[in-house]
């Protein structure tokens, strides 16, 4: 049975043409299903520069830090940003965990991103308790992680 008519019957209702556009391409004059990679490539990846999540410089992915991604596609996107927003949010570790089905933490941790501004402030934290207290200065607001 074809994709339209298996959308016709769950949804009630046919594809429109740029649901065909998206998830179709054609080759040899023939409509053919989207792969994950391509619509990654074709939809997501573009998206992601735009809005500033990850840049390309000389053939090179890189995040808001400026560390190298390896790959990016719908794992990326769904499973590590999911664990990095949660931890990010001081979401309980515990519950992450359970969220992402994880067995153990150190996968759960693994999955989390901390991020540059979350470090320089929990190390700021440290160091002003480690201070004397004249030596101590104001610690900056906490900036909004992004």
């Amino acid at each position: 049975m074809s994709e339209e008519i298996t959308f016709s019957i769950r949804y009630g209702r046919p594809l429109t043409r740029t649901e065909i556009q998206v998830f179709t391409f054609v080759e040899n004059e023939r409509e053919q299903p989207r792969s994950g990679s391509q619509l990654v490539e074709d939809y997501i990846r573009p998206a992601a520069i735009a809005a500033g999540v990850i840049t390309v410089e000389n053939g090179v992915t890189s995040d808001r830090d400026g560390e190298v991604v390896k790959r990016f596609g719908f794992h990326n996107l769904g499973r590590h940003s999911l664990a990095t927003f949660l931890m990010d949010e001081q979401e309980n570790p515990a519950v992450v965990q359970a969220i992402m089905r994880h067995a153990k933490m150190d996968m759960t941790l693994y999955y989390s991103h901390s991020r540059r501004k979350a470090k320089r402030a929990a190390q700021e934290k440290v160091l002003q308790r480690l201070l004397p207290e004249e030596m101590r200065v104001p610690m900056r607001e906490p900036e909004t992680i992004q």
